[in-house]
């Protein structure tokens, strides 16, 4: 029988939720000047999609064996690991919001942005492997 780590999963789950949430700010607030929109989006659309977002993370990363129980493993192997479940998760990712339209009041379609996701890619990397090299300290 597996040792599942729900530890890492929920520390996964967060990081990748919170990596949305400062992909938003990062994308619509800190460097408005590259907004190609009148305005941004508002936070419902992103908050709505962040648990589910994580959630695609945690699925992925148990269908990679990112999460497997695995004694004496470096942690540079581990980064590489979770590099290789990141970049598929970005394809998950892509394909979904791709798919996802919403019509708004006044017939105007609202899609995500691709360049908050892209950013939310780096961050949620980063975020995580700074949470596991501190869980192994």
């Amino acid at each position: 029988m597996r040792k599942i780590s729900w530890g890492r999963m929920m520390l996964d789950f967060l990081a990748a939720a919170g990596a949305l949430g400062a992909a938003f700010w990062i994308r619509f607030h800190l460097v408005p000047h590259l907004l190609l929109v009148p305005e941004p989006p508002e936070v419902e659309r992103y908050v709505t999609a962040a648990p589910i977002v994580a959630l695609a993370l945690v699925v992925v990363f148990g269908v990679m064996g990112v999460y497997r129980a695995q004694r004496g493993v470096q942690f540079v192997d581990e980064f590489f690991s979770v590099v290789g479940a990141m970049a598929v998760t970005g394809l998950v990712v892509f394909a979904v919001i791709a798919l996802i339209r919403f019509e708004e009041p006044g017939g105007q379609i609202f899609s995500y942005s691709r360049a908050t996701f892209v950013i939310w890619l780096l961050t949620a990397t980063f975020l995580i492997t700074v949470a596991r090299y501190g869980v192994r300290r």
